[in-house]
């Protein structure tokens, strides 16, 4: 491997990493990635929401 492929797979792994951190941060602090439509959601929000 030549140095842009060890840059590529660094890069591709950091990304996975912050979206990973952002995805379980966002579900601590109660944030929901569904956009907010629970009409025709079967996730609950609507009871969370109450």
């Amino acid at each position: 491997m030549n140095i842009w492929d060890v840059l590529l797979v660094i890069a591709l792994a950091a990304t996975v990493v912050l979206a990973g951190r952002k995805i379980i941060r966002d579900k601590r602090r109660g944030r929901l990635s569904c956009g907010g439509d629970c009409a025709h959601c079967m996730h609950g929000c609507e009871v969370k929401r109450q």
